[in-house]
């Protein structure tokens, strides 16, 4: 990630803003390569304000556009739609069974939408954990003990991309 000048305090800075989350160190490490150490300590103190990394750097919104545009159709619009919650919110995975049942004709048990889960999880978009037992109440689903969450950033730009979406 960082330049060879850059202070490795910096960098470990630079590492906490994007919360340890892999896909976001990678674009945000891309856009500051070989970038001088102002800009980003700049960064870091815009981001410790609460602005968006997005709104900051064209370069890491392009990243993570990219990132979107390569996956398979099938998984753009369920990414889509986890701009729908909150922000570090943790949606119980059978809230998006109910879902996807409805809209994209998932199976009733889960396994379409577990199997969803996982791809967007292993390619970094999501986070995909076991809920703590009678945290919500169960259901006979695969999904009955997983909850889902979501990287600010990520989110961020899920709800930018549907901003750019026609309304119908």
């Amino acid at each position: 990630m960082p330049s060879s000048t850059i202070d490795e305090n910096i960098v470990n800075e630079m590492v906490k803003c994007c919360k340890r989350h892999p896909l976001t160190r990678s674009v945000v490490g891309d856009s500051l390569n070989g970038r001088n150490e102002t800009i980003w300590l700049s960064l870091i103190k815009s981001l410790a304000k609460g602005e968006s990394m997005l709104d900051l750097n064209q370069d890491v919104l392009y990243g993570l556009e990219r990132s979107f545009e390569m996956l398979e159709d099938k998984f753009k619009q369920t990414f889509l739609d986890f701009g729908m919650f909150l922000e570090d919110e943790r949606i119980p995975a059978v809230v998006l069974l109910d879902m996807w049942v409805q809209m994209y004709k998932h199976d009733d048990e889960g396994v379409d939408t577990l199997a969803t889960i996982h791809e967007l999880s292993d390619i970094n978009l999501v986070n995909a954990a076991r809920q703590r037992k009678g945290q919500y109440a169960t259901f006979n689903t695969h999904c009955a003990h997983k909850i889902v969450s979501q990287h600010d950033l990520l989110r961020q730009l899920a709800v930018n991309l549907n901003s750019k979406l026609p309304i119908t």
